[in-house]
């Protein structure tokens, strides 16, 4: 019996043990933010990005802006926002925004216009990753709505990261491929 090849195969064993454990976590939650915004257009209709952001907050008024749920929930409602300027809307942009070491790059999203009332709003809507140092980075889903009147309009912005880690399986089942090349290989030497 030859145990230095058992030690070796126990060492391949526990590398990817402890590989599958130390995978941060996804970014579980949703948060939003309000504040003011001046578009590059005075009609909101005809608006393509943010040239300035002002007053950004987490959390929001009742019923505009997402709650803060999940791995945002340490932010406190009120706390300032950073915001990235400009934005333009048919583009990706890092760093959008920043809060409590969170991030959120956009990677693409969708404007559409509409008028309820007399008022016209902008929608923005996409995706994105949230980031965060001992997290994952997670794809994320925002909402961005502005209204009329004007050039500075008071916006809403939410965001969400619902991935579902796989808890170690591509890992694990990249580990057995490898053991079984391994095997395969110790086959054909014999032969």
């Amino acid at each position: 019996m030859n145990l230095k090849k058992y030690s070796k195969f126990g060492a391949v064993v526990m590398a990817l043990a402890l590989t599958s454990a130390a995978q941060a976590g996804y970014i579980n939650g949703t948060i939003g933010f309000v504040g003011s915004a001046t578009l590059n257009n005075s009609n909101i209709a005809l608006a393509t990005a943010v040239n300035s952001w002002s007053g950004a907050a987490a959390g929001g008024l009742p019923g505009a802006g997402a709650p803060i749920t999940g791995d945002f929930i340490g932010i406190l409602v009120g706390a300032p926002v950073t915001f990235g300027s400009p934005w333009t809307f048919s583009s990706p942009k890092v760093g959008l925004w920043a809060v409590n070491g969170f991030t959120f790059d956009i990677g693409s999203s969708l404007v559409s216009v509409g008028v309820l009332g007399g008022q016209t709003f902008l929608n923005v809507s996409g995706t994105g990753l949230i980031k965060k140092a001992g997290f994952t980075d997670t794809p994320g889903v925002f909402s961005f709505t502005a209204q009329t009147p004007g050039v500075a309009s008071v916006f809403t912005f939410s965001a969400s990261g619902n991935a579902v880690p796989d808890g170690g399986a591509t890992v694990a089942l990249l580990g057995l491929s490898i053991l079984g090349l391994g095997g395969v290989g110790r086959l054909v030497r014999r032969k």
